[in-house]
């Protein structure tokens, strides 16, 4: 989605410089070293900003003093450009992060919560360019667009000394808006990105663990009521198990939803992401002395892998399932969009029920 090829760069450079008025500055480190000029000058542009900041990146490893210094350098800038009324918006492009940049993007959602706007990708994938960065893309001549890239990773090189390549272009305006639409769109798609609203949603996003529903948990309102850290990730398929009613409800008429294997067989879902500590309030909720909970690979429907939590009920009874506890789990179904030739399926246990 944000993949800015080696051709298009290429071809983008010259026109960049033949633009009057545009400025362009590039920086270039040793591969793994951080790039202490391109850091500052970075800051010193956010800090300036007084309309919008656009940054895509993976954050940072604060394990050395290095890292936690530029860490709070960047964070900073972002403060200083929030305070100076710019709106900042923030794609996080990997989905596990350290604990203190996790700690400093908390602290811009509690500090900063109608301006500071926080995504990340529910899927990563393989970045072609490390970060961008769109500031004041409005001002016709104080605009900056900046790319940072790995060279060695993205253009096949091998050479050391241009492993990390930065470049900051001012004052082509074209260029800004095309990077920032790009960014827009991707925090846009609801699909595949997540908005992170509060500090306790960052906490369960980037450090928490996936939970795949195929029952009544399917429904966002009941899901969030009982573990309100909880984000939906994707619709899910677990292959090679079956949808059964094989034990008597604890709170409801009827039997309850499970499952059990079924080789060629598929059951559909919504996998949540949640704080690890909610696990404890939805075991009790499950009942333990009616479900375990297991571990089991689920795909999203477009076949990435996710290790998720679930429940499986303790048999006891073939029964029928309470008519309207089919009707909610249908409609939980429609509402998450799983697939029509499942929904026929649960339809006819409603006819059956």
């Amino acid at each position: 989605m944000l993949a800015w090829g080696t051709y298009q760069f290429r071809r983008l450079i010259p026109r960049i410089l033949l633009r009057r008025r545009v400025k362009v500055a590039t920086f270039t480190v040793a591969q793994g070293a951080y790039m202490e000029d391109f850091y500052q000058a970075f800051a010193e542009k956010i800090s300036t900003a007084r309309q919008n900041v656009y940054i895509t990146g993976e954050g940072f490893d604060c394990s050395t003093p290095a890292g936690r210094g530029f860490a709070r350098k960047l964070i900073d800038a972002m403060r200083q450009a929030l305070d100076n009324g710019a709106r900042v918006v923030r794609l996080q492009t990997r989905s596990t992060i350290d604990s203190t940049w996790l700690d400093h993007l908390k602290g811009l959602l509690a500090d900063y919560p109608s301006t500071f706007e926080l995504y990340s990708p529910l899927v990563s994938g393989v970045p072609q360019v490390a970060s961008l960065c769109v500031i004041d893309a409005e001002d016709v001549d104080r605009n900056t667009t900046e790319f940072m890239l790995e060279i060695n990773r993205h253009f096949g090189s091998d050479r050391r000394d241009v492993a990390g390549t930065a470049v900051f272009v001012t004052g082509h305006q074209p260029l800004a808006e095309t990077i920032r639409s790009r960014i827009l769109n991707v925090t846009r798609d609801g699909e595949h990105t997540a908005r992170i609203r509060t500090a306790q949603e960052a906490e369960s996003f980037f450090h928490g663990e996936y939970y795949f529903a195929y029952g009544s948990n399917m429904c966002p309102d009941q899901m969030v009521a009982r573990c309100p850290s909880a984000i939906k990730t994707s619709t899910g398929v677990l292959p090679d198990m079956r949808l059964v009613f094989n034990r008597r409800g604890t709170y409801r008429p009827g039997s309850v939803a499970s499952l059990e294997p079924a080789p060629g067989e598929r059951v559909y879902g919504v996998i949540w992401k949640m704080s690890t500590q909610e696990f404890a309030h939805l075991d009790e909720t499950e009942d333990p002395t009616a479900y375990r909970r297991e571990e089991a690979t689920v795909y999203s429907l477009q076949g990435f892998p996710y290790v998720c939590h679930l429940y499986i009920a303790l048999p006891n009874a073939e029964d029928s399932p309470d008519p309207e506890y089919l009707a909610h789990i249908l409609k939980c179904a429609r509402d998450a969009g799983l697939p029509t030739g499942y929904l026929r399926a649960l339809e006819a246990l409603t006819t059956r029920s």
